[in-house]
């Protein structure tokens, strides 16, 4: 039993070993106990508001959140939905991207640690007390390692290695790559090249989809056919 009471429950009818009772039994007989008198006297000068529950409209407005301080560090600004379609895409987009070494948390926290200390890891990271959230902060640990990776070997593949824990792959997704971040949330990019993912066509922007080997076959045949004639 706790020792202090909401005020939801004062006593209980019969005397049990935890001395709440409000009458003890003996021989098959009640006993009013000093809290059983102290409540009768106390009930006459009660007078609650009764409320028909059809009755009760009362109008409340949600509490103010409390502003951010040392022991309250959550800033209003909320974190974007997650959008897995903005993930998948991202990662569609990099040359350079986590190999199947890499395959448990740790190993991607500590590849993360390196990364952020050698490329800027703004569109990743997440500040909840200042309400700073990256394009990409909701992405799962292994398509921000991807996306670290791509970033660092953007401009050079060869730099895509770190022990084998990445690995250089064709991009199925070109062009620019902000545009992956206006997927929206419950909206899956459409399918590529592997199954991978590439921005949204209904968005304005000059991301396309590589064209897949057989598409490229055939119009080098088709081409080759006409300057035959």
């Amino acid at each position: 039993m706790t020792d202090v009471w909401s005020g939801g429950i004062a006593y209980e009818w019969t005397e049990e070993e935890n001395s709440y009772g409000l009458v003890k039994i003996e021989n098959n007989e009640l006993k009013p106990l000093e809290d059983y008198k102290n409540l009768m006297g106390y009930l006459p000068f009660i007078t609650p508001q009764v409320l028909k529950m059809d009755s009760y409209d009362v109008q409340r407005s949600p509490p103010n959140c409390p502003s951010t301080s040392d022991k309250w560090k959550a800033h209003v600004n909320l974190p974007p939905s997650p959008s897995h379609g903005a993930c998948e895409c991202m990662v569609g987009a990099q040359s350079c991207t986590t190999s199947e070494l890499v395959d448990n948390g740790t190993v991607i926290g500590e590849q993360i640690g390196v990364l952020c200390g050698m490329v800027p890891c703004d569109m990743i990271s997440t500040n909840a007390s200042q309400g700073v959230y990256g394009d990409y902060s909701f992405c799962s640990g292994r398509e921000k390692l991807s996306i670290l990776y791509g970033s660092y070997a953007e401009s050079d593949t060869l730099k895509c290695d770190f022990h084998g824990n990445a690995k250089v792959v064709t991009p199925t997704v070109i062009g620019s790559k902000d545009q992956c971040a206006k997927i929206p949330p419950g909206s899956n990019s459409p399918k590529g090249v592997g199954n991978k993912a590439m921005a949204n066509p209904n968005i304005n922007g000059d991301t396309y989809l590589l064209p897949s080997i057989y598409m490229v076959t055939v119009m080098l045949a088709f081409t080759c056919s006409l300057q035959m004639f």
